[in-house]
């Protein structure tokens, strides 16, 4: 019996040799149809599987993102393999180059917020303080843990005694280590320039 692993290892093989024009002699001037992507993906693939003596099954093939997805059965698992239109290379999986950028770049800010804590910065703000609100959006889920000192009393404009002793005139302002300062909203690459902290 074949395992997940060795499956997805078959088909990536499968895509390599496609890659080398396994199915290039199947294409028509203007690219497979869906039915034929389909068709000639799951050949190649049944061929890949026959050592482990199990057969693909093809449940569902959609156009997505400029190549066809093929949804496949094997053993009662599902598995998602990614055929280009004109039938050259086959892919066991795909990568969402997108959603990967968004996963870096949220690393990234919460690097650098939990490093501009550790560098003792302080950032000081007021809850109804649209610049404020706007810094910290910078930051999305990683405002959590930013140096971040509230100076608006509850329902109040009034100032704490946190930012007065301070000398906190406006709002946002930064304090660095240095006890530099720097007023409204800084960018995340000045941030980091101020602090030495790293952001990309």
């Amino acid at each position: 019996m074949t395992n997940k692993n060795t499956t997805l290892a078959l088909v990536f093989v499968a895509g390599l040799a496609l890659g080398a024009g396994g199915f290039y002699l199947y294409q028509p001037q203007n690219g497979l149809s869906p039915e034929k992507a389909g068709e000639v993906a799951m050949v190649f693939i049944n061929n890949a599987l026959k050592q482990d003596n199990v057969t693909a099954s093809l449940a569902d093939i959609t156009e997505e993102s400029g190549v066809f997805k093929i949804n496949l059965k094997i053993e009662e698992k599902d598995y998602n393999s990614f055929i280009t239109k004109d039938g050259k290379y086959l892919f066991s999986t795909a990568f969402d180059l997108e959603q990967e950028k968004i996963k870096e770049t949220a690393a990234s800010l919460e690097n650098l917020a939990k490093c501009l804590t550790d560098k003792g910065a302080k950032f000081y703000g007021a809850s109804w303080c649209s610049h404020c609100n706007n810094q910290k959006e910078m930051f999305g889920e990683a405002v959590q843990y930013l140096p971040y000192i509230e100076c608006s009393a509850k329902d109040s404009k009034e100032q704490l005694s946190v930012c007065k002793d301070n000398n906190i005139t406006s709002y946002p302002t930064w304090i660095f280590v240095d006890d530099s300062r720097e007023s409204g909203e800084v960018s995340l690459q000045k941030l980091a320039e101020k602090t030495g902290c790293q952001f990309k």
